[in-house]
């Protein structure tokens, strides 16, 4: 997960220096952490649709008459299907969001807990 430098400088075999293993670090996380949340933002869309359907549904309800059956029938079904549907999609919403929350806290830690660590070591020097 190293970026090559841009400094242009070469190491054995011609190859650039790679960045400090540090910012490979953070890179790394930040990937990982982009990576959900871009997951976060996909189930934020499915749940958005799912309320979009139910309130297509809603409208089409207003037009069925109470004496058709069928329709009733048809709406009543159509709304527990909706109802599971949105249930799903904001439960797995929520899990995905507390593990965005987990990673974004674990990198901040993780980054802050190195950085003090080098600072100590670079002041004993």
């Amino acid at each position: 997960a190293t970026k090559e430098a841009t400094s242009g400088e070469k190491c054995k075999g011609g190859k650039k220096s790679a960045q400090s293993w540090f910012a490979a670090i953070a890179e790394a996380m930040g990937k990982v952490y982009g990576a959900k949340t871009a997951e976060v933002v996909k189930l934020s869309e499915q749940v958005s649709n799912v309320a979009d359907k139910q309130s297509e549904l809603a409208e089409k309800a207003k037009g069925v008459d109470s004496k058709d059956e069928n329709g009733t029938k048809e709406v009543e079904n159509e709304k527990q299907k909706l109802a599971a549907e949105m249930t799903k999609a904001q439960t797995e919403l929520q899990g995905a969001a507390q593990e965005m929350k987990l990673i974004s806290e674990t990198v901040s830690t993780l980054l802050k807990s190195i950085g003090e660590a080098l600072l100590g070591v670079a002041r004993k020097q």
